[in-house]
């Protein structure tokens, strides 16, 4: 493979989405986000970290020092970012569900879910890179990590999220979508 700047991806401006389970996601990269997919609004300058990981196990033997043999005996993934908007979005995605009221005129309320509630839903993170865009789908998953927020004189209180990717034998666990040519060759490495 040859060296070729224009495939280092930059990801210059983007928006995380979140959606009910099961809502649609676009056939590709030329159709928009749509219908029940709600944006998240201001992330902090950190951006998205994307994490694709895996454990093994190890098969070792008396005389070798080495392993034999790796197998994969799990797999996860996860997206994490920071969001500075506080709204009733935002804060239910962090701090999994619960409800927001309006108890008395401009005066709103909201309530964390029960401790046993599980908050699972869909994700999406697009960003674009000069002419080409992308997008990231996680179709199932859930807020993984305690929120810790500080709320502090001099910086923005945000909203730490990690979503843990959720497997399922009905959907893929990740969708990437992109118009960038270089994924164009389907010759593998």
């Amino acid at each position: 493979m040859a060296k070729d700047p224009s495939e280092i991806v930059i990801g210059a401006n983007g928006s995380i989405y979140t959606a009910p389970l099961g809502s649609p996601i676009p056939a590709n990269i030329t159709a928009p986000l749509g219908g029940a997919w709600v944006e998240l609004g201001y992330a902090s300058e950190d951006g998205v970290t994307w994490v694709d990981g895996k454990s093994l196990q190890s098969i070792r033997a008396w005389q070798s020092f080495y392993d034999l043999r790796r197998i994969v005996t799990s797999k996860e993934g996860s997206l994490a970012f920071s969001l500075m908007q506080w709204n009733g979005n935002t804060v239910r995605l962090a701090f999994g569900g619960g409800e927001v009221t309006e108890p008395a005129p401009n005066a709103y309320r909201y309530t964390p879910p029960d401790p046993q509630d599980i908050d699972e839903r869909m994700l999406a993170v697009e960003w674009e890179d000069g002419d080409h865009d992308f997008r990231l789908v996680f179709p199932k998953g859930m807020v993984s990590d305690n929120v810790e927020v500080n709320i502090v004189r001099t910086a923005a209180g945000l909203l730490p999220i990690t979503f843990a990717l959720l497997g399922s034998a009905e959907l893929e666990p990740f969708i990437l979508d992109t118009n960038h040519p270089a994924f164009e060759d389907t010759q593998g490495s």
